[in-house]
This record gives C-alpha cells, sequence and structure tokens, in this order.
C-alpha cells in the first residue's frame, strides 16, 4: 500500500500536476467537445499551460484532441475509473459520497454537479464495469439512454449485451431492447434482442416463451453477470406499466416508494410485489457483483433508498439534489434508531 505522505516528501510536486491533470480529464468528460481556452477559463489556468497538458494526455491516449474539439477516449475513461478512489482520498471531496455508500450499504456513490454530469460520471464507472463482464444486460428508461448515448466507440467483440427487460410500451428510443443494440453497435459487441412487452396476460407470456427467439436471448439474460439499471418512483412506474386500480390500490396501500425491474418496494426495501415481466429477476439480480443503478433527481430519493437493499454491489450515479435528499432521510432514520 503507498504511503501518500511520504510520496509527497519525496516528489511534492506530484500532488499538484496530479490533480490539475484529473481535473483537466473530469472537465472534458463532462463537457465533451470543449476548447482550451474554456477549459483555460474554468481551470483558472494560462492557456499555454493547458496546451502543454493537452499535448501530453493526448501523446498517452487519453483524450482525443480534434477538430470536435477535446473527447475522452476510452482508455481516458478507463484510467479515470482506476484513479477515482486514490482522488478521492487525497482530496477530500467525497465525504458525502462515502457517507451515503456506508448508510445505503452498497459499494459506491458517485454524485454528478447536477442532472446534466450524471451520465459523464456513470460513463467512467461504466468502463471499469466493462473490465470485469461477459454478459452486460441494461434496462431502458431516460437515464440509461443519456448514458448510451455517451458510450465511446470501441471493440469488445468479447462482449454480449442484452435488454435485461421487455418494453414498457413507452417510446422505442428509451426502451431497453433498443439501448441494448445502440450499446452493442458502439462496443462491436454481441447482442441479443427482446421484442416483447414486459407485462403480458400469462396465457400471452406462456406462448410467447415457446418462441425460439425469445427463449433464445432469455437463456442470454440467465448468463448476465453485469448489469445498468434505472430506478423509479413506484407512483410513477405504475403508471407507466399501466397496472390495474385494484393492484394499484394495493400496492399504495402497502406503502410502496420505489421500482425496479418490475419490482415494488417499501421504505424499508422490502419487496412488496413483483410482476410477471420478461426480464432479469431480482433474485438474479441479488447475486451479481458487478451493476450500477442510474437515479437523480430529488423527487427520486426515497426510491432510491428503497431500492438499494437488493444488494451491496451497486455502484450509485446520482446527481447532488437526489444525494442531499438522501442523506437528510438516512440522517433521520439514523436519529430515530439511536434514540431508541
Amino acid at each position: 500500500m503507498i504511503d501518500w505522505n511520504d510520496l509527497s516528501q519525496l516528489v511534492p510536486e506530484w500532488e499538484q500536476l496530479f490533480r490539475l491533470r484529473y481535473a483537466l480529464l473530469e472537465e472534458i468528460s463532462g463537457s465533451p467537445g470543449i476548447g482550451r481556452r474554456q477549459l483555460a477559463k474554468r481551470l483558472e489556468q494560462t492557456e499555454r499551460r493547458i496546451r502543454n497538458e493537452i499535448e501530453i494526455l493526448s501523446r498517452l491516449g487519453l483524450i482525443d484532441s480534434g477538430l470536435n474539439g477535446l473527447n475522452m477516449t476510452q482508455l481516458g475513461n478507463q484510467v479515470m475509473y482506476r484513479l477515482d478512489d486514490i482522488y478521492a482520498r487525497e482530496t477530500n471531496r467525497r465525504t458525502l459520497e462515502n457517507e451515503l455508500a456506508k448508510d445505503l450499504g452498497i459499494k459506491r456513490v458517485r454524485i454528478a454537479k447536477d442532472p446534466d454530469d450524471v451520465a459523464a460520471i456513470a460513463l467512467i464507472q461504466l468502463s471499469g464495469l466493462l473490465e470485469h463482464i461477459t454478459t452486460l444486460g441494461i434496462t431502458g428508461g431516460t437515464s440509461v439512454k443519456r448514458l448510451v448515448d455517451r458510450v465511446i466507440p470501441d471493440a469488445r467483440s468479447d462482449l454480449t449485451v442484452v435488454p435485461a427487460r421487455g418494453s414498457l410500451g413507452q417510446e422505442t428510443s428509451v426502451q431497453a431492447n433498443t439501448l441494448a443494440e445502440e450499446l452493442a453497435r458502439k462496443l462491436q459487441a454481441r447482442f441479443y434482442p427482446l421484442i416483447a412487452i414486459d407485462q403480458l396476460q400469462h396465457d400471452t407470456r406462456e406462448q410467447m416463451l415457446r418462441e425460439p427467439l425469445i427463449r433464445r436471448t432469455l437463456e442470454q439474460m440467465e448468463k448476465i453477470d453485469g448489469l445498468i439499471f434505472g430506478i423509479g418512483r413506484a407512483d410513477d412506474m405504475m403508471i407507466r406499466r399501466d397496472l390495474p386500480p385494484k393492484l394499484c390500490d394495493k400496492l399504495v396501500e402497502a406503502g410502496v416508494v420505489g421500482e425496479a425491474l418490475g419490482s415494488f418496494f417499501n421504505p424499508e426495501g422490502k419487496r412488496i410485489h413483483e410482476l410477471e415481466t420478461f426480464g432479469i429477476r431480482i433474485e438474479h439480480l441479488q447475486t451479481l457483483d458487478f451493476l450500477m443503478a442510474i437515479a437523480y433527481g430529488k423527487d427520486k430519493a426515497q426510491a432510491v433508498v428503497s431500492v438499494s437493499h437488493i444488494n451491496p454491489n451497486i455502484i450509485l450515479v446520482t446527481d447532488r439534489s437526489c444525494a442531499e435528499e438522501m442523506s437528510t432521510l438516512l440522517g433521520g432514520r439514523n436519529n430515530g434508531k439511536s434514540s431508541n
């Protein structure tokens, strides 16, 4: 284990240089196509200094400097992921993230400055995730789509991408099948489609399960060892899934607040109801070592807290408003426990 204090004694200039280059990569990651002049202004550095550092980072293959401005490379995102914990420790920037991860009981929390930066943070985490898995499942939704839109083309012929659930009937651009296909195309990975409505009547579902193409994809789904998924508010998902009024009344009475992959959870993280859907089962999700949840916005906080109980290996990417609201909710809960 490196003693960073000893390193600073030996090479006192390393820390300042490390922070500058990391900050450069972070700004480029969050603002694709940014120019040198704007970068210099944001980091309060001279344009000459920024130009020199950009030349070095380009030679190292961490960024691409061209007509489209400055952009991260796949290698750059991987390096950012590996340096993430070092940067957090050295800058003390991640106190809230570490506290939330501990309180939620999950592997890691990463907080973006605002919703527009969530996809950039998620992309760095995805770069690390892909180093460990062979079959990636992804759900649909706007938050996952924003991540897929940011993915840098790469050659991952050893990877298989599958939709982790069927369609919810929303616009095709945010359906799991569409996003899985787009991600596979960008990564030159294998892709297995799931062209099916997520919720069907039991008899219809059983009939579709006999279709060879659907069975083939569901078999691949069983091999998922990494997952990207969104978290929804229970009330919103009842509407999006067009649930029967009687079931909605039952769920409301039970106090559900969060939904993920067709399962509804109460504030304590207890699974109250699971829909019969085409998709990865919660029991499978609970066995995974590599999974990332993306959810942001203050109104999602309670939902995120409820769903986070399903697996301690979750990496959560969120924004500051959601994180601060979660901290308030969890603080209140912890205070309540300590007073008993």
